[in-house]
């Protein structure tokens, strides 16, 4: 099981940190193919099993980590898309059995949702084949309804957003877990002008590694 997951560029490292010393033994990091290491994404494969050798269902994890601030759940990864291929010749190389599995755990094991689920499609290119975004967003939104009806598309808000991420020679479709609140910080109790980013304070506690209920004097960073 693959994830992708968010943080501040600079604070990788820290996100590795924490990942180590909360879910030691039970992931691997993965920087081999989608995008680069420093910019932001930590990558990872997800490998702990049950007692019977099954796949752990509990992969909400990504929830207990302060220093990330999105998580996507990865439904499959296409590598070294030539630049002159199409969005018709893009979509051929989808592995339809990998997705289906992969959106029916999801399903099943990281919500409660029933038979289906409204999805929207959000769609990100930075690679040479000539075809326009919108176009890979048609294209991809015919094939999930073709293919994969458990996910019904939607151009509206939805409560779950499946990411086409469109990178180079690489792409990869991926279903977002976070919610607006983990994402944009609304939990924070106050928010003033300058404040920290919430993945940055965690951070700097983190690393201070101060006990719970410690006052800490901050002096100058928001």
């Amino acid at each position: 099981m693959k994830f992708f997951l968010q943080t501040q560029i600079g604070i990788e490292n820290i996100t590795e940190v924490e990942l180590e010393r909360k879910f030691k033994g039970l992931y691997s990091l993965d920087y081999v193919g989608f995008v680069p290491h420093k910019n932001g994404i930590i990558q990872l494969d997800w490998r702990a099993k049950t007692s019977d050798g099954k796949q752990d269902v509990k992969l909400n994890f990504y929830k207990e980590l302060g220093t990330i601030e999105d998580a996507f759940f990865v439904l499959d990864y296409i590598k070294d898309i030539e630049p002159q291929k199409g969005t018709k010749d893009i979509t051929k190389e989808f592995n339809i059995p990998e997705i289906k599995k992969n959106l029916d755990f999801f399903f099943d094991n990281l919500n409660n949702f029933g038979p289906k689920a409204d999805f929207r499609l959000v769609v990100r290119k930075k690679a040479p084949n000539e075809f326009r975004r919108i176009d890979l967003q048609n294209e991809v939104q015919r094939f999930f309804e073709s293919y994969i009806p458990r996910a019904k598309i939607t151009k509206e808000e939805g409560t779950k957003e499946i990411w086409i991420t469109h990178i180079k020679n690489r792409l990869v479709i991926a279903v977002r877990l976070t919610t607006k609140e983990k994402r944009q910080g609304y939990y924070k109790t106050a928010s003033v002008h300058g404040s920290l980013r919430p993945a940055v304070a965690y951070s700097m506690v983190m690393l201070a590694e101060t006990d719970s209920g410690k006052a800490i004097w901050d002096p100058f960073c928001g």
